[in-house]
C-alpha cells in the first residue's frame, strides 16, 4: 500500500507535492487547535457558548484594531 503511494506522489510534478504537503501541515495545525480547544474544554469548564461568544469578541477585537 505504501508502495503504491510513494509511486503516486513520485509520478506527481513537484509543485503539486509541494501543494500536497502544505494541505498535510495546515490540517495537522487544525487537528491540533482541536485537540487544544477540547483540552482546554475538559480542564477549566470551557462550553461551546462560551468559546463561540470569546472567538467573537476576539473577531471584533482584531477587527477594531484593522479598522484603527
Amino acid at each position: 500500500m505504501i508502495f503504491l503511494f510513494v509511486k503516486f506522489v513520485e509520478s506527481l510534478p513537484d509543485e503539486s507535492v509541494k501543494a500536497l504537503f502544505d494541505l498535510y501541515l495546515t490540517s495537522q495545525g487544525c487537528v491540533l487547535l482541536l485537540i487544544l480547544k477540547q483540552h482546554l474544554k475538559d480542564m477549566y469548564g470551557f462550553t461551546d457558548r462560551l468559546y463561540n461568544i470569546a472567538s467573537l469578541l476576539l473577531q471584533m477585537i482584531s477587527f477594531t484594531v484593522y479598522i484603527i
